[in-house]
């Protein structure tokens, strides 16, 4: 065997080892790849699951917090206060809870939202214990609630926000098994009575530990008046008239069988028999407010009325906002 020959099967042999040695280290390559996938995206579960555990948690606070508001009218001050501290103490473990967590870098996208979220829950009913004392000492006919009570809705209404982010980024994250469904969790929602101005109100009336009952009402008509005539308003005619009356629940406790009366009387002919309407309310919460429609009342063309509604209850401590009255006059047809 010639030396040139020797020294091609050596070149091949070593090829072969180093082809050989290429095979098996894509091989073992794409194994640790595969297993660190499969790691990571049990991992990422593994984080998911917890959040889960924490969300159930956080929708059980955000229930228990508008039970709460839903029921200022049988709760005193002092467990007022107590339950939310108590709330804040559970928010306080499960901020922890998320800090603790492992993150993946499949997940730490949603981990901020998540993060941003229960921190955000925290501190807003961390701060409301305070807030609510706030509210609570402002006088009847504050405005606006103070800045700490707005503040903690608006950190409540930022960790709600944070947290829907957190539930589509979910949709989007792929994993060989199906994520938790999470469920929606609202601490605040315009629609219920965690609605910032309707708690401020009742908060208000619930400083006092005495029962306080009083309603009060307002009107409008459609149409509305376009003018005024020597002082009296003037209506446009019109083939229909509709009055909206509101009553509101002034006092501190739950009114029932409140009583709503209308009546329409012709000025000036006393010979004219008044319509007059009677309609009642079954219950209304302290602070709330509820329409009531009379409508298609008949009006003749040229013609002065009073229009009067008024509220009755029994023991109402201010009788002088029970009555709205206005005096108008129709124009031709």
């Amino acid at each position: 065997m010639t030396t040139s020959s020797l020294v091609l099967k050596r070149s091949a042999r070593r090829r072969r080892r180093l082809a050989l040695f290429f095979t098996l280290a894509v091989m073992v390559s794409l194994i640790v790849l595969a297993v660190r996938y499969r790691t990571e995206n049990r991992q990422t579960l593994d984080y998911l699951g917890l959040v889960d555990e924490i969300v159930q948690e956080e929708l059980v606070v955000a229930q228990t917090l508008r039970d709460l508001f839903g029921s200022l009218v049988s709760t005193d001050r002092p467990e007022i206060v107590a339950r939310i501290e108590l709330l804040g103490e559970q928010t306080s473990e499960l901020a922890d809870l998320l800090e603790e967590a492992e993150v993946t870098r499949a997940a730490a996208e949603l981990h901020g939202f998540m993060a941003v979220a229960v921190g955000a829950w925290h501190q807003g009913i961390d701060s409301l214990d305070e807030a609510v004392v706030e509210v609570m000492e402002q006088p009847d006919d504050a405005v606006t609630p103070p800045p700490a009570f707005v503040e903690a809705v608006m950190q409540l209404r930022i960790g709600d926000q944070a947290y829907a982010s957190f539930r589509e980024g979910v949709l989007l994250l792929e994993t060989d098994v199906p994520p938790p469904d999470f469920p929606q969790v609202a601490f605040i929602d315009g629609e219920d009575p965690t609605d910032v101005e309707s708690v401020a109100r009742r908060l208000r009336l619930r400083r006092s530990f005495g029962e306080r009952h009083d309603v009060s009402v307002t009107a409008n008509t459609l149409p509305e008046p376009t003018g005024d005539r020597n002082g009296v308003a003037v209506l446009p005619f019109s083939d229909t008239f509709d009055v909206t009356a509101i009553v509101t629940n002034a006092g501190n406790v739950l009114q029932e069988e409140i009583e709503v009366t209308l009546i329409l009387a012709v000025g000036g002919a006393e010979r004219v028999e008044p319509f007059l309407e009677r309609r009642f309310i079954a219950a209304l919460e302290p602070g709330s407010s509820k329409p009531l429609e009379f409508a298609s009342l008949n009006l003749e063309p040229e013609t002065l009325y009073t229009l009067q509604v008024s509220v009755s209850i029994v023991d109402d401590a201010e009788p002088d906002n029970n009555v709205w009255e206005v005096v108008f006059a129709t124009n031709a047809r």
